[in-house]
């Protein structure tokens, strides 16, 4: 008897003792749905085109709106949606906008915006970066080189870098009003790593200079020897974007004016600024 009850709960848990090693187990619908759902949200958007509030997109997946609001502070934290401040409301980011665009640039041969970054990268021969803001850090979303191979495992989209100490990152700042930008910065320094800390005036300051030159010049933190050459991009996927460069201090001097000038054509021909 205690071995048929045994049975029938391996039978009943949709598992076969005597095949267990050889049969996968029936995915478990909870942790299914968990991994469809954001797939679902970026679907919606498609759908709709246009900024969702968390009660529509609860109302539309016919989902509670709690668990909603949780997944998409998720999906927000990872990246992949931003939110509106002044509406409350959310939109697809630059980071889920690539996803697949390497898939739409490879059956629909044409000037796509993978094709244009790599295509950039190649001319500067060097690599590209293309980072949001994510709180008090910026993330990059896209990293393209000018060979085949990354010459390093060091970047790589999805990574986060403190915002004020990136070239992308204080571009970023830009789109804020200075007293917001000290409270990032505020905010950066008491949760961040102490060795990453700014002095915020100072950075302030900076930053008003960076306005005028319409760019910025940062030591990379990946990579001791090597300088990032960044510019500022207008909002076209839900938040303002930035894109840099990465070049070795050697060829800093000579090159950044054209460094920045290939950016500045990236943002009129790729990006429509």
């Amino acid at each position: 008897m205690l071995n048929e009850a045994a049975d029938a709960e391996v039978s009943a848990a949709g598992c076969d003792r005597h095949h267990a090693g050889r049969l996968p187990a029936r995915p478990n619908r909870s942790i299914l749905r968990s991994a469809t759902r954001p797939l679902e949200i970026i679907e919606l958007f498609a759908a709709l085109r246009r900024p969702l509030s968390v009660s529509e997109i609860a109302c539309a997946l016919e989902i509670p709106q709690s668990s909603s609001s949780v997944l998409l502070q998720a999906m927000s934290g990872a990246g992949f949606i931003a939110r509106d401040r002044k509406t409350r409301k959310y939109l697809p980011s630059v980071r889920s906008v690539l996803l697949s665009n390497w898939v739409h640039d490879t059956f629909l041969q044409g000037s796509g915006l993978l094709q244009a970054l790599d295509a950039l990268s190649i001319e500067a021969n060097a690599n590209v970066r293309l980072g949001v803001r994510n709180g008090v850090h910026v993330q990059y979303v896209h990293v393209s080189w000018p060979s085949a191979e990354p010459r390093t495992n060091r970047l790589s989209p999805g990574m986060k870098l403190p915002i004020g100490r990136d070239a992308l990152g204080r571009m970023l700042l830009l789109a804020e009003n200075e007293n917001d930008v000290r409270g990032i910065l505020r905010h950066g320094n008491a949760v961040g790593d102490a060795a990453h800390a700014v002095n915020v005036e100072d950075l302030v300051n900076e930053l008003r200079m960076h306005r005028v030159d319409r760019f910025a010049v940062c030591r990379d933190l990946s990579a001791q020897d090597d300088l990032v050459i960044a510019i500022q991009l207008p909002a076209r996927f839900g938040a303002p974007a930035a894109i840099g460069i990465g070049v070795a201090v050697s060829g800093h001097a000579d090159g950044r004016s054209r460094f920045a000038a290939l950016l500045r054509d990236f943002a009129a021909e790729a990006w429509g600024a």
